[in-house]
């Protein structure tokens, strides 16, 4: 995987699936972070932003500056 267009942006995949919503989130460093979180079948962006604040909040950041911060989300289902 090649580095980030932006030094220092991150990368998001999401992939929402029946049961669970998945998540990658590449940080500027390469390093790739992994996190599932049930899906919510009545509104699918709630589980979304479930997904993106827990990354946030385990990178140090809110849900807000984490986005901020990044270059590309990719979502899938």
């Amino acid at each position: 995987m090649s580095a980030p267009a932006h030094p220092g942006a991150y990368r998001i995949g999401v992939d929402v699936g029946g049961t669970f919503t998945d998540f990658v989130l590449v940080r500027p460093d390469g390093a790739l972070e992994l996190l599932k979180v049930p899906t919510t079948l009545d509104d699918q962006s709630r589980g979304v932003m479930e997904g993106i604040a827990t990354l946030a909040a385990r990178n140090g950041a809110s849900a807000r500056e984490l986005l901020a911060a990044t270059e590309l989300v990719v979502h899938g289902t």
